[in-house]
């Protein structure tokens, strides 16, 4: 049986770009929880930020690694090690750049 590992956690940050995200404007407070899992994709061509790293959740980007704390995650991502963020924190109170907080982890396999 395969077993599927999360590293220690490489990053926390928070995730800005939800005044953007579509997504995020349609979820409901339940629809988060912590320990939910977020895909992470590279976006080097990305006209703004050549280490640009989206943040994916239920097929549908949600936000951006900040700028600054995302070079070593985007080139991680291009080396094609597998990545994954987890919600630690979705606090309402908060306002949209400090809402959504995640940690970074590589993710590896065992038999």
């Amino acid at each position: 049986m395969t077993t599927r590992n999360l590293s220690p956690s490489l990053s926390l940050l928070y995730i800005p770009g939800l005044t953007h995200s579509p997504l995020y404007k349609t979820l409901a407070a339940e629809d988060l929880a912590e320990g939910d899992e977020f895909s992470l994709l590279a976006d080097p061509t990305n006209r703004f930020d050549q280490y640009a790293v989206k943040v994916i959740a239920k097929g549908e980007q949600l936000g951006w690694i900040p700028k600054g704390q995302n070079e070593d995650i985007s080139r991680l991502l291009l080396e094609g090690k597998p990545l994954v963020a987890v919600l630690t924190e979705h606090n309402l109170s908060q306002n949209l750049s400090r809402r959504i907080r995640v940690s970074v982890h590589t993710v590896s396999f065992t038999e």
